[in-house]
């Protein structure tokens, strides 16, 4: 019937069915017809829907009576399924003479395009057969696979093809069971189902429902980022977890990887007949640990965009590692970099398109739609994270002066008559103008965060003289207009740094010093307020920073010389189940003078065993806190307690002596460091930086000389003069440690850039000594650069690996006697 009404090779034919199987008939039939299908979603708004008809010209819609009148106008033949069943009967059954060849479209699909309008992706037989058959392996005879996705997603094809080429069952579920954890849970158990394919939003929708999950069960897991704790939920839930990553113009997936438990969660490798690039702007091949932007070719590229030979000329490049002319190189548009072990890291988008919950959406086209709305001047999204990792579109809106604001439901319900459900923002912000970057485009990251607790409600005001006071100070450190008493300091752009001017502004107004860890528990102006009013005592709380308490693996407490906010960073690059505390360099000289390594390693552990008092215990630090972090470890063992885990980030380079270096020495040391840094410069360049050093010096003394007066006058110190004071402490107490041999096993990670190979492996040797075991791994870049971006991502990876290890390793006595060093050397820090 479809090749009587002129269906054949490259014609294209719309479906607009419900999920039920007239949906698997009319697309087999369009298939066998020689024709490819265009999926036509019924719960699309009619704007969507007419664009689609009229781009893709479709002469023929394969559809179901009661939907007849949902379908706006458009000029295409209707063939309905559910009538005329006789007719059907009378076909001849034999297989058709029209039949495609390999690069016939099998598909044409339509995602979210930045223009405002969506772009139809043409897949060929070619690539659908070679996705199939590389998925293969995923699927026996014996399978009872679950089809869950909308057929306008394109992984909707895995699902429907997949079972039927390699005779297993097919369950269709209907949209409803789809969208209801617990009625899909109910047909996981009754249909006996032993494969399913689901983003993460679906099966985190089914664990959130109760469901226990099925030791038979394998899962596919795909569309968007899949979290480490999503994937140890299903993993203790089902046999297997496979993650799989692909854009739509490769035709749904690329690359897939087994997830194992405690280990890194990547997109794997690439599926057979594909290859994966990660190059940098100029197309060159990046190194190891590098970000780029991944580029996909192979079987699976699509022919290109339908009726867009320039956006396909763009995205579909001429391959520059290929001999043969006609092959070409797709440019996905996401950053990505390769592992040690040659797995791909996916990092998130170079663009504005973003997935969510499974669907590629481009920003630009709900910017366009918001545009249209004659209330708006101005209009941009962004997608966000709210407090449980979930990504949500914010919308940020300037009125039109002539006409009244519009409200959030206003624009909310405008939106829903022109995008899918999926597309809608969570939440909706009015502005007075659009921030702009020097270049006169749109700065998106000065635009405000969203209270994300309420996404419609207005930002609650102060109600006393103090909490206006407190959101004053918030909103003068934040650049930003008002504060909510219960808007988030974190949320609304606050980092390490900023935390200390908060604290000194309080101090500055409040006449009460804050410690660092007080904003990290109580983060907004009303929590503050609340501490302030009762007047408690904060005393020397700043040591422990609890940076993430909530995670699922055993807490990794960081030593950092300095202030352990600056390690939100690392903390965010570790993940969300990784649980982290800093141990900040912080005491109150007032109340304690430490001028040994053995007491400062004593004092923090004293705070640490307040989190947790018995081990396993997993440490690390900054290069500066190497011997406390060190010493900690020392006492914990001979306290009778298992350090699993010594993780030294780049520590200075030892040196091995026999008795504790004398003042001379150590001055001896430094004029011969500082000739060596004069003998390559010029003699303008050395007076330059003989001025350098004496600025320095005399800066130096004039700090050391305010902190006396103050001591002597037993005025508090300030947070500057304070951390001079500990940081003169610890270099004081380190010329003086001799640190003992180390019965553990220590991992080190080392900058790669800040030494030749030769010297690096000279300065690990000489700290291989120290250990009675010890792995070295090494971060692509510089020292200073280690916990900034896009260093620390680098540093976070190799950091997991070794916490893994440590995690898997068998717990052995480690126990230490007084003579453990035995004929070792004794090491210290130069």
């Amino acid at each position: 019937r479809l090749i009587g009404l002129g269906v054949g090779p490259d014609v294209l034919v719309g479906i607009f069915v419900e999920r039920s199987l007239d949906m698997i008939v009319g697309l087999l039939g369009i298939l066998k017809a020689g024709g490819a299908y265009v999926p036509l979603d019924p719960a699309y708004p009619n704007e969507r829907l007419g664009f689609m008809l009229s781009d893709a010209a479709l002469p023929v819609v394969v559809t179901q009576q009661g939907l007849n009148s949902r379908l706006p106008a458009h000029g295409a033949k209707l063939f309905w399924l559910d009538s005329d069943l006789d007719a059907f009967a009378a076909q001849p059954d034999h297989n058709p003479v029209n039949r495609p060849n390999a690069n016939a479209l099998a598909y044409v699909i339509y995602t979210s395009g930045s223009t405002g309008k969506p772009k139809g992706v043409c897949i060929a037989h070619r690539a659908l057969a070679n996705l199939l058959q590389a998925m293969r392996e995923h699927i026996a005879e014996e399978d009872s696979l679950l089809a869950v996705t909308t057929l306008s997603f394109d992984i909707a094809a895995l699902e429907l093809y997949l079972p039927l080429i390699a005779g297993a069952r097919l369950v269709l579920a209907s949209r409803e069971t789809a969208a209801d954890g617990e009625a899909l849970s109910k047909c996981l158990a009754d249909c006996r189902i032993t494969l399913m394919q689901a983003t993460p939003a679906t099966w985190r929708l089914l664990i959130e429902a109760g469901w226990q999950g099925s030791g038979k069960l394998r899962v596919l897991c795909g569309g968007e980022t899949l979290p480490r704790e999503l994937a140890d939920q299903l993993l203790a839930r089902c046999a297997s977890v496979s993650n799989l990553y692909g854009p739509t113009e490769t035709t749904i997936w690329s690359s897939s990887e087994r997830v194992r438990a405690n280990q890194p969660i990547s997109i794997g490798r690439p599926l057979a007949n594909t290859e994966i690039y990660i190059l940098d702007g100029a197309l060159n091949p990046v190194p190891i640990g590098v970000p780029g932007e991944l580029h996909i070719a192979g079987a699976g590229l699509a022919r290109g965009y339908l009726n867009r030979p320039e956006l396909t000329a763009e995205k579909f490049i001429s391959h520059p590692f290929s001999d043969d002319p006609n092959e070409r190189l797709y440019r996905t548009g996401d950053l990505a970099r390769y592992r040690a072990d040659s797995s791909i890291e996916f990092l998130g988008r170079i663009d504005s398109q973003v997935k969510l919950r499974g669907f590629r959406i481009e920003l630009g086209e709900i910017e366009a739609c918001l545009r249209q709305h004659p209330k708006l001047r101005e209009a941009a999204v962004l997608a966000r994270e709210d407090y449980a990792g979930e990504k949500r579109l914010a919308a940020y809106f300037v009125p039109n002066e002539a006409s009244a604001p519009a409200s959030a439901d206003e624009l909310r319900s405008f939106l829903k008559n022109l995008l899918p459900e999926y597309m809608l923002p969570s939440s909706f912000v009015a502005l007075d103008h659009m921030p702009l970057a020097p270049n006169g485009k749109l700065d998106r990251k000065a635009l405000p965060a969203p209270d994300r607790l309420r996404s419609d409600a207005a930002p609650v005001a102060p109600r006393t003289p103090l909490e206006q006071q407190l959101a004053a100070i918030f909103a003068m450190v934040l650049k930003i207009d008002h504060v909510g008493i219960r808007d988030n300091f974190f949320d609304l752009g606050g980092h390490s740094f900023l935390v200390l001017r908060v604290l000194a502004e309080i101090e500055k107004a409040c006449g009460r010093r804050l410690s660092v860890a007080t904003l990290f528990q109580a983060p907004t102006v009303e929590e503050i307020g609340q501490i302030l009013a009762a007047g408690d005592s904060l005393d020397e709380s700043d040591v422990i920073v609890p940076l993430n308490p909530h995670g699922t693996t055993p807490p990794l407490f960081c030593v950092w010389m300095g202030i352990a906010t600056e390690l939100r960073e690392l903390c965010r690059c570790l993940g969300p189940e990784q649980r982290l505390y800093g141990i900040s360099s912080h005491w109150d000289p007032k109340q304690r003078r430490m001028t040994r390594i053995e007491e400062m390693a004593a004092y923090y552990l004293t705070y640490l065993r307040r989190i947790q008092p018995h081990g396993p215990y997993y440490l690390s630090s900054d290069c500066v806190s190497t011997l406390i972090v060190l010493e900690m470890a020392q006492q914990l063992l001979a306290q009778g307690e298992h350090v699993a885990a010594l993780v030294l980030i780049d520590p200075p380079q030892p040196r091995t002596y026999m008795t504790t270096p004398t003042a001379p020495d150590r001055y001896r040391s430094r004029v011969q460091r500082h000739l060596r840094s004069l003998v390559n410069l010029n003699v303008i360049e050395q007076l330059a930086y003989a001025l350098v050093r004496v600025y320095y010096r005399l800066n130096l003394l004039r700090i050391r000389i305010a902190i006396r007066i103050c001591m002597a006058c037993r005025l508090p110190l300030s947070r500057g003069l304070l951390s001079r004071y500990i940081g003169d402490a610890h270099r004081r107490a380190k010329n003086d440690y001799v640190p003992r041999a180390y019965a553990g096993k220590i991992w080190f990670i080392w900058a790669a850039d800040d030494m030749d190979e030769v010297r690096r492996r000279e300065i690990q040797s000489a700290w291989s000594r120290l250990a009675a075991q010890a792995t070295h791994r090494t971060v692509p870049g510089v020292h200073v650069e280690l916990f900034t971006e896009p260093s620390v991502g680098l540093l976070a990876e190799q950091m997991r690996i070794c916490l893994a290890e440590a995690r898997r390793a068998p717990h052995t006595s480690t126990a230490v006697q007084d003579d453990a060093a035995g004929s070792r050397h004794a090491v210290a820090t130069s």
